[in-house]
């Protein structure tokens, strides 16, 4: 067999010589634009080519993106991209609407299987620099350059290998003045305001308080704001019900009490209208109390993606303490840490940050304040989050329908502050008492006078 039939048979390897389809092109891309996914960008954009991809516009996306990156060792963001597709297409109007057209759709395109196009497309990048390099030390070996057949094989192996050593504070001040975008999702007014704008991809927030303290009602709040927003939540339970979770919700949103929900059906039936045409949808998915591991979580996500075609902004779990640690532990404390870890990394994963509820020691129990410390059984929990809300009621509180709000832990802002709540749990209407804010309800839907004053009068009789 000679050089070029050894040459042809490099060729003919079962690789393929682009990366997948569009769809995964535009995903790959996605993640490098972002840049919020570790080193990634950085070595993916070592080993890039223009034909690995499909098409002319994404073609042109990549080829200035490249460019971009070898000449300042930066990874392009949107804004960047935009305005050099202005720059390079200004003579082509036509061609240039396409590519930004694309640039939009990838900015705009969510999706959550991110660790497979990272690792798919290392993969495949890697596989094509050794396929290179053979044929290159094939052309070497006829001249028995053994020693630089050596170097070509070790260098091509080496693609797609960590280069980073870390920040230079002198020579990478170009890199760190670049503002990173944070996309948080609100959950509560005057709680986003004090904790960046809301939650992040990313991130985990947890809600801490005793049993009975009110830890799932405030989740059910989060979960109404973000549908008044116009987005979509998946709520996952491990004690209620689905249809009791969505009740909740319904009353939350209507403002009318629960225990009356099923008689204004009418009402409820025009909030999901409303809510509908503002874009936003709730998916509620019970799981048994302690059955469902992180993974499974994981798996329900991607399985929407599928089904519905979405995935969502943000993801409540009611709640982390009884799910089920993937790996066995001989002590608690280490399983329920382990879950808290899981949990921010499927946010870093999907890119959707993620609320969930923690048990709180008996010692927090009827208490107006307690510290981290309070928080039951692992540390570990507070230590894995991001933000860390405390909720306390004591019997007083209850009857006078107040709460207080007891920001623990905040890695957006300050905390180790209080504040006073309106904490009405027969219809979830629960607010900041310093913002003057209250649910948004039926006395904002159109067309409800009606069902408001039978409420009203309801309410009276009983």
């Amino acid at each position: 067999m000679d050089n070029n039939d050894i040459k042809s048979s490099i060729n003919n390897m079962h690789h393929p010589v682009v990366l997948l389809d569009l769809s995964f092109q535009k995903k790959l891309l996605k993640l490098i634009f972002d840049d919020n996914y570790g080193e990634f960008a950085l070595n993916i954009l070592e080993m890039l080519k223009e034909e690995y991809f499909d098409g002319t516009q994404i073609k042109m996306l990549v080829k200035y993106t490249l460019e971009y990156f070898h000449k300042h060792s930066l990874v392009p963001g949107y804004d960047t991209l935009r305005d050099v597709v202005n720059t390079k297409l200004q003579e082509n109007s036509i061609v240039k609407e396409t590519v930004i057209e694309l640039l939009e759709t990838i900015k705009n395109q969510k999706f959550s299987d991110k660790a497979h196009v990272v690792d798919l497309s290392t993969s495949f990048c890697r596989k094509q620099a050794l396929k290179s390099g053979l044929i290159k030390a094939v052309e070497k070996w006829e001249k028995g350059d053994y020693e630089v057949i050596a170097n070509i094989i070790a260098d091509s192996l080496k693609v797609g290998e960590v280069k980073s050593t870390g920040h230079n504070y002198v020579n990478d001040v170009k890199k760190r003045l670049i503002r990173k975008h944070r996309k948080p999702v609100t959950a509560m007014v005057g709680l986003d305001s004090r904790i960046g704008g809301g939650l992040a991809a990313g991130e985990l927030g947890v809600i801490l308080s005793p049993t009975g303290g009110g830890k799932s009602m405030m989740l059910v709040k989060f979960t109404a704001t973000a549908l008044e927003a116009g987005l979509n939540v998946v709520y996952y339970s491990c004690e209620l019900g689905e249809s009791v979770v969505a009740n909740r919700v319904d009353s939350c949103l209507t403002q009318i009490p629960m225990k009356d929900i099923f008689e204004f059906a009418d009402a409820v039936e025009e909030k999901m209208i409303h809510i509908k045409n503002k874009g936003g949808n709730l998916i509620v998915k019970e799981y048994p109390t302690g059955s469902a591991t992180v993974q499974t979580l994981k798996n329900h996500i991607k399985s929407l993606e599928k089904s519905l075609g979405w995935v969502p902004h943000v993801i409540m779990v009611d709640y982390a303490d009884i799910l089920k640690s993937i790996s066995e532990f001989s002590e608690k404390r280490f399983a329920l840490t382990s879950i808290y870890e899981d949990l921010r990394g499927m946010s870093m994963e999907l890119g959707i940050p993620i609320w969930t509820a923690s048990q709180a020691g008996r010692g927090a129990i009827n208490k107006d304040s307690f510290g981290l410390d309070a928080i039951s059984e692992s540390l570990g929990k507070a230590q894995t989050a991001d933000i860390v809300v405390g909720v306390a009621r004591t019997d007083t509180d209850k009857m006078e329908k107040k709460a207080k709000m007891i920001m623990l832990k905040n890695r957006n802002g300050e905390d180790g502050y209080s504040l006073k709540m309106h904490f009405d749990t027969t219809n979830i209407n629960i607010y900041i008492e310093d913002d003057k804010f209250r649910s948004v309800g039926v006395n904002n839907l159109p067309g409800l006078e009606r069902q408001i004053k039978a409420v009203e009068n309801l309410a009276k009789n009983n």
